[in-house]
């Protein structure tokens, strides 16, 4: 499972000038752009709006935020998630794993 975050080519060009320059990288502002992909279980994510925030450690990747706490997604990042949500990622994502657990 991937996802990716669109964002502007304003936005793009801003982080490509930081990225090898830490003190810059480290004052630079979040980037904003539009979630894309798909997440078991949740629907509507095509296109919603993300914080992005560039982590400074090597390999790592952006984190990204969902910005409208009236999403699903928002509150399932923020509160956590069900037992029963947990369970039916790994019956999709990991069948084998559920099938061990009998899940």
């Amino acid at each position: 499972m991937s996802v990716w975050i669109g964002v502007s080519k304003t936005n793009f060009y801003r982080y490509a000038e930081v990225l090898g320059n830490k003190p810059a990288l480290l004052q630079a502002p979040p980037l904003y752009g539009a979630f894309c992909g798909v997440l078991p279980g949740f629907t509507e994510e095509q296109l919603l709006w993300t914080e992005v925030v560039i982590r400074l450690r090597p390999g790592m990747v952006p984190s990204v935020e969902i910005v409208d706490p009236k999403h699903a997604l928002y509150r399932a990042y923020n509160d956590g998630v069900s037992r029963e949500y947990w369970h039916f990622l790994l019956r999709e994502l990991q069948p084998e794993i559920a099938r061990e657990y009998d899940l």
